[in-house]
């Protein structure tokens, strides 16, 4: 038998609001069915999803959307974090993301970084020895 995640399962994983999630998927850009007035995700596809170039998660604005080879969400940063990380305000990440120095994937108005794209942005500011 498949087992399905609640869009609060799903939000906590991508660490956005169960809102977002809903969102995602009555525009049809996550695999969900609805029970009723109740989402339920496949995991299998929901995963799926993820691994096949994140296509079925469409960027509100197609140039800060960025395609991988493979996505592990558990691998990824949200903004908060990397203001935290970077001791900036998060409307520099956000500034970063649009000027297309940090690339990031787009979740409903959430963004979430990858430690690859971390470590290439912080690669292309480092001095070097």
């Amino acid at each position: 038998m498949d087992e399905y995640l609640t869009p609060d399962e799903v939000g906590k994983i991508l660490k956005v609001n169960e809102k977002v999630i809903g969102d995602l998927l009555n525009s049809g850009d996550i695999p969900g069915i609805k029970i009723g007035h109740l989402w339920r995700i496949p995991k299998a596809k929901f995963e799926k999803c993820f691994e096949s170039n994140i296509k079925p998660i469409k960027a509100i604005n197609n140039n800060l959307f960025v395609q991988s080879e493979k996505f592990d969400i558990e691998k990824t940063y949200d903004c908060d974090e990397v203001a935290e990380r970077y001791r900036v305000k998060k409307l520099t990440v956000w500034q970063w993301i649009r000027d297309k120095k940090l690339n990031a994937v787009q979740t409903g108005k959430n963004y979430r970084i990858r430690q690859e794209d971390l470590k290439e942005f912080e690669d292309a500011r480092s001095t070097k020895w």
